[in-house]
């Protein structure tokens, strides 16, 4: 509990979980009370340092802006919301490209629709080892229908409400996803796949996971990206 808000699971979970299964198993309960230990600056901070307050992330490009609280308007109770989510609108391409920060050592590298000429120049925004910690945890806990035969991969499911200017308690709007890299040691490619209010399930595990996997695996093909036995020298 929260000052006067209930901070509720979707599903259960063990009334004992470490930070790496507070992740696994999305925990609302378990990363709202890991934001109890941080300040909300310094998770404003981050946010602004992976670009997800930028309305211009494609120069000559119309991209929705974001809306947002600024740092010096989150109490508890919305600091704890934004831990798992709610509180912070952005576009897919926003969290394609903090994500893909994670798959890149830590560095932020902007989006572009076309491959630029010379590489962007990135921005570093967690150490290296940071983000190798946390590829691993997401490469030991995937979607089943995510995965690809012959690659390990990290990814993370997602499903969250959609405020509908009433609050989320009033909501029934949900949107779906699935982020992933692959091959998880050494990255080459990261997907997002997002689906608005789908019909069959509102888990990202279900009905985002198999889409992510098509598209990875056309990408890994593309691009000749050998499976990890040949690379590594390893099983499947």
């Amino acid at each position: 509990r929260i000052a006067d808000r209930t901070i509720r699971d979707v599903v259960r979970h063990p009334e004992r979980l470490t930070l790496a299964e507070v992740l696994a198993y999305s925990s609302n309960v378990g990363m709202s009370t890991f934001a109890e230990r941080i300040e909300a600056r310094t998770l404003a901070r981050y946010h602004e340092r992976l670009h997800l307050y930028d309305g211009d992330l494609l120069p000559g490009f119309r991209v929705w802006a974001p809306l947002y609280r600024p740092s010096d308007q989150i109490g508890e109770v919305e600091l704890a919301n934004l831990s798992f989510g709610q509180g912070l609108s952005i576009t897919p391409l926003h969290l394609a490209a903090a994500f893909n920060a994670l798959a890149n050592d830590g560095v932020y590298v902007p989006p572009a629709l076309v491959e630029p000429v010379r590489p962007p120049k990135g921005e570093r925004v967690f150490k290296p080892e940071v983000a190798r910690a946390l590829r691993r945890v997401l490469s030991e806990f995937n979607a089943p229908r995510a995965r690809l035969r012959g690659y390990r991969l990290g990814g993370k499911t997602g499903t969250a409400q959609i405020s509908t200017g009433r609050g989320y308690q009033a909501s029934e709007t949900y949107a779906a996803l699935y982020a992933g890299f692959v091959p998880a040691q050494h990255p080459r490619v990261t997907v997002l796949v997002v689906l608005y209010n789908p019909r069959t399930s509102i888990f990202g595990s279900k009905v985002a996971a198999p889409i992510f996997r098509e598209i990875a695996a056309r990408a890994l093909a593309y691009w000749g990206v050998p499976p990890d036995s040949v690379r590594l020298g390893v099983g499947e």
